[in-house]
């Protein structure tokens, strides 16, 4: 009945990819630490939502947790083989101002 954390993680990563992003952000919701990634989805969520001031607060988290941040750093963590859903994430994270 208690699923474990990455299952979340997996499901918000599909959700978002989906372009479910409030679903998404739920899923990701129930991940009681998110490392740097998953706030990067969190922030793209609310950045695709047109929620710049959520978008915001969780890319300023994405900083914190991971100060030399940058979008090669995604490209490098998540192993997408369609370019165009790595793009999807990264046009999300520009809208929510995290560093190129």
């Amino acid at each position: 009945p208690f699923p474990p954390t990455f299952y979340w993680e997996f499901r918000g990563v599909a959700l978002f990819q989906a372009r479910r992003y409030r679903e998404a952000i739920e899923a990701f919701s129930e991940v009681a630490q998110p490392p740097w990634w998953c706030r990067c989805y969190l922030a793209a969520c609310y950045a695709h939502l047109g929620m710049h001031e959520e978008a915001r607060i969780h890319g300023a988290e994405v900083l914190r947790l991971k100060p030399d941040f940058s979008m090669t750093d995604i490209e490098r963590t998540e192993p997408y083989q369609n370019s165009a859903d790595i793009q999807h994430l990264k046009d999300g994270l520009r809208k929510a101002r995290l560093p190129e």
